[in-house]
Formats: C-alpha cells, sequence, structure tokens
C-alpha cells in the first residue's frame, strides 16, 4: 500500500519547502518528515551534521520511496562556521542563508524550522499550500509557536487533546522570491516590509508577536514546539555535544549540559488545548503506520532511540557529579522526577532488549 500525500495528488498550487538543520535526531527524523508530507510541503530539505547515529540510513530508506525529500552532509561548512563564529544561533544563521542561496529551493516558499517543530493547520486538515493561497500568498508569513506539555517517552507528536503551552516566537516562512539578506532562527531579513500573521493581519517585522497575542485562540495555524518531550528527552537533548558551548556552560569529562534549559516545563505560560478530531488524527496515523512500512525504518528508529538512552544516562551521571545546590544543575533539574525518568528509561529498555 502506497501513501498519497497532499502535494502528490494536487497541481498548478502553491509550493513550499522545508528545511531543518539535525544533529542525531535519528528517533524523530521519520515522524518529522511524515508530517509534512502529509501536510503538503513540495520538498523536505534536512542538513545533517556532527551525526553518529542512524540518521543517514533512515533518510536514505525514505527517499526511495519519497523523492522529494533530500538530505545534505554539511560537517565541513559546519566546522568552517565553528571557527569565526561564537554562537550556534549565529552558525545556523550562516548556514540557513548560504543555503538558500545555492538555489537548490526551487518552490515558491521556503519554511525553516528544527526537527521539534511542526507546522500545524488548526482543523489539522488543511495542506500548506491551501493555506498560504488562503491569507493571499502574503512575502512573510509567521507563526506562533506552542510548546507541546506532557509528553511521555518517545510518544507521537498529537494526541486526540493536547496541552499547550504558547510562547511570543514565531517561525517565519517567506516567499523565494524575495532578496533575503538574514535568515535567523525566528524570522529573515529582507527587501520586504509586510510580515503577517497566520489569521492574516499585520504584525510588527520581528521575531515575535505581542504578549497580547496570546490572549486569544489559537490562530489558524501554529508551530507544535516539541521543547521538552518527555522528561528523560529533555535530560537526554540537554547533553548532545556541542564544541561552541565547550567552556561556556557547565562540563564534566567532555560532557557540556546545553546552558538554556530553566526546568521541564519552563517556562509555562498561556497554557491552551488543540483538540484533534478522532477521524482526522485516525488518518494521519494509519497513513505514518504505512509510511513506516514502506521505508521499513522501524529498527533503525529504535536504534537511534537506543542513543538518546545512552545519553540520558550520561546525562544523569553528569547531574549526580555535582551539588544539587549547584546553581545551573538546580535551575535544569526544576520539575524534573529523576526516579520516574529512570523507570521510564528501564521500561523502555526491557522491551527492546
Amino acid at each position: 500500500m502506497e501513501v498519497n500525500f497532499p502535494n502528490s495528488m494536487h497541481k498548478n498550487k502553491v509550493s513550499a519547502s522545508i528545511i531543518a538543520v539535525a544533529k542525531d535526531e535519528g528517533a524523530y527524523l521519520a515522524e518529522w518528515v511524515f508530517h509534512h508530507l502529509y501536510f503538503g510541503f513540495s520538498e523536505i530539505h534536512i542538513l545533517i551534521n556532527r551525526t553518529a547515529d542512524t540518521s543517514g540510513d533512515i533518510l536514505d530508506c525514505i527517499k526511495k520511496k519519497h523523492g522529494n525529500v533530500y538530505y545534505h552532509v554539511v560537517d565541513d561548512i559546519i566546522n568552517g562556521f565553528i571557527n569565526k563564529s561564537s554562537s550556534l544561533s549565529q552558525v545556523q544563521s550562516k548556514l540557513y542563508l548560504m543555503w538558500y542561496r545555492k538555489k537548490i529551493i526551487k518552490n515558491d516558499y521556503a519554511l525553516i524550522v528544527d526537527i521539534d517543530e511542526f507546522w500545524t493547520p488548526l482543523d489539522f486538515e488543511t495542506d500548506i499550500s491551501q493555506f498560504i493561497i488562503g491569507l493571499s500568498s502574503p512575502p512573510v508569513l509567521s507563526f506562533e509557536w506552542a510548546c507541546k506539555l506532557n509528553e511521555s517517552l518517545f510518544s507521537r507528536p498529537y494526541q486526540q487533546i493536547n496541552e499547550l503551552s504558547r510562547n511570543i516566537h514565531v517561525k517565519s516562512m517567506f516567499n523565494t522570491s524575495l532578496s533575503v539578506k538574514k535568515i535567523g532562527p525566528h524570522h529573515i531579513e529582507s527587501d520586504s516590509t509586510f510580515q503577517v500573521m497566520a489569521n492574516g493581519h499585520q504584525m510588527d517585522m520581528g521575531p515575535h508577536v505581542q504578549s497580547s497575542e496570546m490572549e486569544g485562540p489559537l490562530k489558524r495555524a501554529f508551530i507544535l514546539h516539541r521543547l521538552w518531550r518527555s522528561q528523560p528527552e529533555y535530560i537526554a537533548h540537554s547533553f548532545k555535544s556541542n564544541p561552541l558551548a565547550e567552556g561556556k556552560f557547565l562540563s564534566h569529562n567532555g560532557i557540556v549540559m546545553k546552558g538554556n534549559r530553566r526546568g521541564y516545563h519552563v517556562p509555562k505560560q498561556f497554557t491552551t488545548y488543540f483538540n484533534i478530531l478522532q477521524d482526522n488524527l485516525d488518518d494521519y496515523e494509519n497513513r505514518y503506520n504505512v509510511f513506516l512500512d514502506n521505508t521499513g525504518i522501524r529498527e533503525l528508529i529504535v536504534e537511534s532511540q537506543k542513543m538518546v538512552v545512552d545519553r540520558f544516562n550520561k546525562g544523569v551521571k553528569f547531574i549526580q557529579s555535582y551539588s544539587a545546590e549547584n546553581s545551573q544543575v538546580k535551575d535544569f533539574s526544576r520539575n524534573v522526577d529523576l526516579e520516574k525518568a529512570k523507570i521510564d528509561i528501564s521500561n523502555f529498555t526491557k522491551a527492546h532488549n
């Protein structure tokens, strides 16, 4: 059985690419790729860097079935930027702009996100082309963050009822005909002075909306941000190697803890709920299972999940090597139930041995 995605069934629509940088994201790439194919993105580009898990194998299998999924190893480019830059955001911005200027992106629009960010229509049905056309194809279109709460270990991104913590930051999609000067993690600098939100209202040019926007209902589309995932994953993802962080943040035996972690579900603000019709969710999940079967990547995903477990175990040793009163460890550990996280990891390990 083949999976038919919106882009393959409709012609003469606005086309959109989605681009992400990924490092050791093999546990999550398949669901992210599937999701954006499902909602009609014409091309998917993933920039793989300094990766030791099964990401490349997973993407090779996907590409055999879906020729509009591309991945590119950018280690040499990243390493060159690291020698000249002082922050991860600077490195990413340079990489995004260089990649955009290569003219590899042939579609009408481009959206740059991370692998934990999912473009999400409020009705869980409208595809990206229909959405852009419905807003009269603006030059820059910005989607607010909504951070997913209460996830379990390696859970699927959506349930019928989803608790979210809204955030003023946006991710911006832009028309590829623009003269782009800078691509940041949240917005672009270009020759356009017109930027709209997902409800079609114009907003100030920049990386975030006014906080008053959080008081209204969710707009017609948003970015589901899996910022924390489960508690074990929150710990594991905070200990990915990062040469730009060495010497700047807390470290022990060559392991560096991310410096921008202030606790699990912190800050939690503007909480709301996003509900999906059961029929829509069932269709989404059924198609995802067919996607996994057709690409034959289930075991490869589990291999990468085991690497997440390994990072968790290293992270726990790191945390326990410091006093609980250390200010950075104290901030990082806020709302973390370490014993429960260990039980979740133990159950996963038993199920996959």
